[in-house]
């Protein structure tokens, strides 16, 4: 399964050399991606939608990292990050 199309709107997939989901996109945007250990590893890390990042490390998940970006009516634009141990 590479591409779907739902409501009008593209969900493409993209896939490694091993059939490992790496991507997927919305619409052309990307949503969520994921890295992997080599030769077909364990999954190490996991992005969506660019705001949380979750990571594995020695077979444990270490931390999730929340990014969000507020725009205030003068059109400034702050980003915020949250961090917090799993």
């Amino acid at each position: 399964l590479t591409k779907i199309t739902h409501n009008g709107f593209d969900y493409t997939f993209a896939y490694d050399g091993f059939g490992n989901r790496k991507s997927v996109s919305i619409a052309g945007k990307a949503a969520v991606s994921h890295n992997y250990e080599a030769k077909n590893g364990t999954l190490l890390m996991s992005t969506y939608g660019g705001s949380v990042l979750s990571e594995k490390k020695n077979g444990v998940w270490q931390q999730v990292l929340i990014r969000t970006t507020r725009t205030d009516l003068r059109g400034t634009t702050m980003m915020m990050r949250q961090e917090c141990t799993i």
